[in-house]
């Protein structure tokens, strides 16, 4: 399954593949090859709520932290999120800035983590 192109989107921070699922439930989902089952992050649903009409979203490695890029009426927008385990199998997310980055008629090709 983790061969499929849908994860063309995702990416890994500390071992762990995280996918923004704006098709079927618009969720941000975390699979810990360790615990296994998929677990949804907790935490994030206001920012979900505004990804609903996107064009297309990406999961991009941020330092440690996860960056939530998507299309709106032509703006892309840029959110960061912190990551927090708690009880061991949960996964927190906790978005500390969100803001337009870029407006025109504008697509990510591909994402990459830079590291300086």
């Amino acid at each position: 399954m983790l061969n499929s192109t849908r994860w063309v989107n995702a990416c890994v921070v500390d071992d762990v593949l995280y996918y923004h699922d704006r098709e079927v439930v618009n969720t941000l989902s975390a699979y810990d090859p360790i615990q296994k089952p998929w677990r949804v992050v907790e935490g994030v649903e206001e920012l979900l709520a505004r990804t609903i009409c996107s064009d297309w979203s990406y999961t991009v490695r941020y330092g440690g932290n996860l960056a939530l890029l998507f299309r709106r009426r032509s703006m892309i927008r840029c959110a960061g999120i912190s990551l927090e385990r708690r009880q061991g199998t949960e996964i927190w997310g906790k978005v500390e800035w969100c803001d337009h980055v870029l407006s025109g008629n504008f697509e990510v090709r591909k994402s990459l983590a830079v590291v300086v």
